[in-house]
């Protein structure tokens, strides 16, 4: 299959793509461990602080697979569903360390899906002046605006879970009380001061630095840095499309598939977004795995029937 580049100046864009995301992602991860070993070192042992920096990076992941998998393409697209126990267990997840409901980031991403590349589009650096810093205040705009406006839901929340789970985060959030709101400073503080009372203040500060991309950091830099942004500014197009959608695998083989961004918007509705035979979409390998299990079910795979760009 022919594939197209988009004929745009692409040397600073494609150096934010290889060096800015790295740093966006896992410079604090990295400072941490910095930090956490010049400890270790003035102690003469080991800290335990540095199992609990892996797992936090652990945790990363795993809340970017949440969004990825629960609140993208099994709510926002039907692809599949989870089983409803383990359904309603990663939407707790979810709004306790990532930060935001499933009913919201749906509706918004169906808005973003029927007004793409738009003067209506939700998030598009179209209408940030091609500026890959103004999109995650775009981003985050647009998504108070849903929360704050039922017509939104009126309009693309349809099939979406109304109980009194999401009516409870949806209060949540508008009353300031969310993860955005007065949760994560004070999980912060209280993190901070936990560790530095038992192994000093930089223990504090390194825990601080280990936990920004285990929660919102992750999810910032994956969903928002990298898909919202790169994904519409550089990259290749396989097929004929008027929108701005672009594919970046393999950078960020780690954000579980969602750099295959243009993929997926010619085929929203599969839970694959690989198209090219040397093309992996990690969380569709995973949510097969769960399908074997009996974890998944409804797993729909149907392949675009569009031209090939070329």
């Amino acid at each position: 299959m022919a594939i197209s580049q988009l004929p745009r100046p692409r040397s600073r864009k494609l150096a934010l793509a290889v060096v800015g995301y790295p740093l966006v992602s896992l410079a604090p991860v990295l400072l941490s461990w910095g930090l956490l070993a010049l400890i270790s070192a003035q102690r003469a042992e080991p800290l335990p602080l540095l199992w609990l920096v892996l797992g936090l990076f652990a945790v990363r992941h795993f809340n970017v697979f949440i969004v990825s998998t629960l609140h993208h393409k099994s709510m926002a697209h039907q692809a599949f569903r989870f089983h409803p126990a383990l359904e309603r267990a990663l939407r707790i997840w979810g709004w306790l360390f990532v930060g935001t409901g499933v009913r919201a980031f749906a509706t918004l991403h169906r808005y973003h899906h029927a007004k793409t590349d738009t003067p209506e589009d939700p998030h598009s650096p179209t209408k940030a002046g091609e500026s890959l810093w103004t999109v995650p205040a775009q981003t985050h705009r647009s998504y108070l605006h849903v929360l704050h406006h039922p017509e939104a839901y009126a309009r693309y929340a349809e099939n979406l879970p109304a109980d009194r789970l999401e009516a409870f985060i949806a209060w949540d959030e508008r009353h300031g009380f969310g993860f955005r709101g007065v949760r994560a400073p004070l999980l912060a503080a209280l993190g901070i001061g936990l560790f530095a009372s038992l192994f000093g203040p930089g223990a504090g500060v390194a825990v601080f630095f280990a936990a920004l991309p285990a929660t919102l950091g992750g999810v910032f830099a994956t969903s928002v840095f990298t898909v919202n942004g790169l994904c519409h500014l550089i990259g290749y197009q396989t097929f004929e499309s008027e929108h701005t959608a672009t594919n970046l695998f393999p950078v960020d083989l780690l954000g579980w598939g969602e750099v295959l961004h243009q993929n997926h918007h010619m085929s929203a509705s599969s839970a694959n977004f690989a198209y090219h035979a040397w093309e992996w979409d990690p969380g569709y390998s995973v949510l097969w795995l769960l399908a074997k299990l009996g974890l998944v079910r409804d797993l729909k795979t149907p392949r675009p029937a569009v031209v090939t760009a070329g």
